[in-house]
């Protein structure tokens, strides 16, 4: 059976729903339509230029950064991992793997969670899953 830590900074339940694209940390899969290539990317941030919202995506594969604006660049994007201080509920699984929540109105979608990750924000916050 699988064990449940609440995370204690995550979202409450009369929290407003994320927007996952937009929130620093959250792990996406971007599709860049024009090269027909998919690159894994971490959310840095976002700002707004000239009343666009754009999403600072840092790349892995290269080390470099790109401001998407998802509306009209051609790349579309699946969220992979929320930030993990955001979710409501991290689960150690019987093979030692970990999947997390987010809280409602968001907390139907269950993300598998990258394992290194996780014990570094257990390390970093001090809680832990049993």
């Amino acid at each position: 059976s699988a064990v449940t830590s609440h995370v204690s900074r995550g979202l409450g339940v009369a929290d407003a729903p994320v927007v996952l694209h937009h929130e620093p940390g959250s792990k996406l899969s971007v599709n860049w339509g024009k090269m027909g290539k998919t690159f894994t990317g971490e959310v840095q941030g976002t700002y707004e230029c000239k009343g666009v919202t754009l999403v600072v995506v840092w790349y892995l594969c290269d080390g470099r950064s790109f401001n998407h604006d998802f509306d009209t660049d051609g790349c579309t994007f699946i969220v992979l991992e929320p930030p993990l201080w955001k979710l409501w509920k991290i689960r150690r699984m019987t093979d030692n793997t970990f999947e997390g929540k987010l809280a409602e109105p968001n907390h139907v979608k269950v993300y598998r969670l990258d394992t290194v990750d996780v014990e570094v924000h257990f390390t970093e916050t001090g809680e832990r899953a049993f």
